[in-house]
């Protein structure tokens, strides 16, 4: 069974959304998990885990529908989705009473369920965010005490930013562990695996990101593999330039211009210029 485990997508909403560029990153986002699910999907994957940050926050009904004709899109795929830090599932919240498509399974309790997937050979042992976080140890207790639970593969779903916490499932008879709440690509173990965020959210936030993209042997349900898959539509890449008193502003424009097209012209730059330049010259670009 081939599976994607992706966690703060942060649809509908990007951290900076003040900035000239914001409405086009809400924009990218959305195209670069569209193309993830397409990619996924011809590659034969049949499950996506979303581990919470679906959404960049509490998502109103509009939104909710938004999402809901992605996955539509993708009848082939089988999406379970808890809520995260940045999309809990709180008692007013609209996804409680919305009705999503048929291939979709959406976590509303923020104590343990058991998600059953009868198109699968797997079991989800899920847990959202709901006024609280909920503890691993507790996760694991709950699907150890589980006398009914499939012996073969069985996955463990929650949000848990402490990785010392969460590392109590690496040992665990679970299959896998997807689990969100890091910034970056983090491997408690092989199969207890924070994917990052999918695209970075700020100038701060550099190196890659995606999602991972494993395989469940489905005789012994143990994993057989997992890796990151690099997605993100751009990344925010710290740029500095060196100039001499020798440099026009133009030489210089010139020069950030090479630098960019080296680095990839999607990406969004922070330029620092460095050394010395005749006080008449003004480095604006």
């Amino acid at each position: 069974m081939k599976f994607v485990h992706m966690s703060d997508i942060r649809l509908g909403l990007h951290s900076e959304s003040g900035r000239r560029w914001g409405k086009e990153r809400v924009v990218e986002v959305k195209s670069a998990f569209e193309k993830a699910l397409g990619s996924a999907e011809a590659q034969g994957a049949s499950l996506v885990l979303i581990s919470g940050g679906l959404f960049g926050h509490r998502p109103v009904t509009t939104e909710l529908s938004e999402a809901n004709a992605i996955f539509s899109a993708h009848p082939g795929l089988t999406f379970v989705i808890i809520g995260g830090v940045t999309d809990p599932v709180r008692k007013t919240s609209p996804v409680r009473s919305y009705r999503w498509a048929d291939n979709v399974h959406y976590v509303l309790s923020g104590e343990p369920v058991k998600v059953h997937l009868p198109e699968l050979p797997a079991e989800i042992f899920a847990v959202s965010v709901g006024e609280d976080i909920f503890p691993p140890a507790e996760l694991l207790a709950y699907y150890e005490n589980d006398t009914e639970k499939r012996e073969d593969t069985a996955i463990a779903l929650l949000c848990e930013p402490d990785a010392e916490k969460a590392a109590v499932l690496s040992g665990s008879g679970f299959s896998y562990a997807a689990l969100s709440g890091q910034p970056s690509y983090m491997e408690l173990s092989k199969k207890a695996v924070y994917p990052g965020g999918f695209e970075p959210d700020g100038m701060v936030d550099t190196g890659a990101h995606g999602y991972c993209a494993g395989e469940i042997n489905e005789t012994t349900g143990k994993l057989e593999s997992i890796r990151f898959v690099p997605a993100a539509s751009a990344s925010y890449v710290p740029l500095k330039v060196k100039v001499s008193v020798k440099n026009t502003p133009e030489q210089v424009s010139a020069m950030i211009d090479n630098e960019i097209r080296k680095r990839g012209i999607t990406n969004i730059y922070r330029i620092r210029i460095t050394g010395e330049k005749k006080p008449e010259y003004s480095f604006c670009f």
